[in-house]
């Protein structure tokens, strides 16, 4: 018998796990601060104007082997469940948080690097994508850039994006910023915390 594989656009797969499986901007935003979360990164920043969102983090970073072997592989996630080092149970979406950023623009630049390793960059526009090796100005981290928003970024906009990362975000081992245009950054603060097992928080 002759074994076969499945193939797929990068289009079709932008639509079916980007942009339907991520209802809400904000969703998609909180994806990529899981992803932030899980490389061990003690900071996430995110700007927001009007033909961009850029986040940035200074997690552990990928290298050219993560990009190609883990990255473009759709499904495929190397987080296992615990960073042992960080001491943190892995929270992103199995192989599937990256398409997160289809559902936020239609182009995007991925630039990463590990510590001590050659720094990459990936972009793609949904039909096509590729990465190479390049230079940058930080010794370790990830820095996304996307363009083409899908969506307007109002004050209203931004004050819901806090609103819900004020309550789906809970940990207290990665700062989370939002900067929007000019204004004075907002910090994430969780509305829940301490809580107790047994109690009713609606």
């Amino acid at each position: 018998m002759e074994n076969l594989k499945f193939t797929i656009e990068d289009r079709e797969i932008a639509e079916l796990l980007g942009r339907q499986n991520f209802s809400t901007k904000e969703s998609a935003v909180f994806e990529l601060i899981k992803n932030s979360y899980d490389a061990g990164s003690e900071t996430c920043n995110i700007y927001i104007d009007d033909h961009y969102i850029k986040i940035i983090d200074a997690g552990k970073g990928m290298n050219h082997e993560d990009f190609k072997t883990n990255w473009m592989h759709v499904g495929k996630s190397n987080k296992g469940y615990k960073d042992e080092i960080n001491n943190r149970i892995f929270t992103g979406s199995k192989g599937v948080g990256r398409f997160a950023l289809a559902r936020l623009g239609n182009q995007v630049k991925v630039l990463s690097k590990k510590n001590t390793e050659n720094a990459i960059i990936w972009k793609t526009d949904w039909i096509t994508s590729g990465f190479e090796e390049t230079n940058v100005d930080f010794d370790q981290g990830t820095y996304i850039e996307i363009l083409d928003l899908r969506d307007k970024w109002r004050s209203k906009d931004i004050n819901e994006l806090i609103e819900f990362l004020n309550r789906a975000y809970k940990s207290k081992e990665m700062e989370v910023f939002v900067h929007f245009k000019d204004n004075e950054p907002h910090s994430i603060q969780s509305k829940f915390q301490n809580l107790k097992i047994g109690v009713n928080y609606v």
